[in-house]
């Protein structure tokens, strides 16, 4: 058999601090929505934030335009998409005994052409990480939906995971300018996407340890998290007003 391009990662099951993984959505101060909480199946509040913090990022991805914002964007997106992704399919994952693991597997994007070994160029790296984005948040949608209707979601939310995980490479890939700097080499370009998707590992690692949370999509969906403080304080202007813009538009989970 012929040599491919590298196509998966290892997502470690061992990965996050477990002081630093408890995220709580804001209490409800409307009495409507307080009231609909209370009806609601326990977990299912969270998978809003989380759906909509993924509806959040898309929309921002889509509204940035200049390099600067669109590499600052997807590098704190693709925090949160290995961390969410981490939380949903390795998390509590068993380590030891006969159905120990170590790792979950993801796939990875192909930054490539797979019939003519072209490799993609920057704009199209960045057209196919809006379209994860989008079907990411739609697909965490979903899984919110049928949780909340009492639905076993056991396969859902393992789908879930890997594509989240897949779009983190993605995004990584796309922080890095991976296409940028790999112009013929499609085995390149996809060890270079790893070795992007390890170190925004590291960072969505040590991002919590510096913050005492660490970022996922659901604390994306709520204004004063640490996630999206650090997105509005540190990100450049393009990417802060489109996080405004996108804000102004998302629907609230409830507050």
């Amino acid at each position: 058999m012929s040599r491919q391009p590298r196509a998966q990662v290892d997502v470690p099951v061992v990965h996050l601090a477990r002081r630093y993984n408890t995220f709580r959505p804001p209490l409800a101060k409307d009495p409507e929505e307080i009231s609909r909480r209370k009806q609601l199946r326990r977990g299912t509040l969270l998978l809003e934030f989380q759906a909509r913090g993924l509806q959040l990022g898309a929309s921002i991805l889509d509204r940035v335009s200049q390099s600067e914002d669109i590499r600052f964007t997807a590098g704190a997106l693709a925090m949160m998409g290995n961390n969410s992704s981490w939380h949903t399919m390795a998390e509590r994952a068993p380590t030891v005994g006969k159905d120990g693991v170590t790792r979950r597997i993801v796939k990875m994007p192909k930054a490539y052409d797979a019939e003519t070994g072209r490799v993609v160029l920057p704009d199209e790296l960045v057209a196919m990480g809006r379209t994860a984005m989008g079907e990411t948040a739609d697909m965490a949608q979903d899984l919110a939906t049928a949780y909340g209707e009492g639905k076993s979601v056991k396969g859902l939310a393992l789908a879930f995971g890997r594509r989240a995980g897949t779009t983190a490479v993605l995004l990584a890939g796309i922080h890095h300018d991976v296409a940028a700097e790999i112009v013929t080499d499609p085995f390149a370009v996809q060890d270079a996407m790893r070795a992007a998707y390890l170190d925004i590992t590291d960072e969505s690692r040590t991002f919590g340890l510096g913050n005492r949370q660490h970022p996922t999509f659901a604390q994306f969906a709520y204004e004063d998290s640490p996630v999206s403080v650090y997105f509005r304080e540190q990100g450049p202007l393009g990417a802060v007003q489109a996080y405004h813009a996108a804000i102004a538009e998302t629907a609230q989970p409830g507050v």
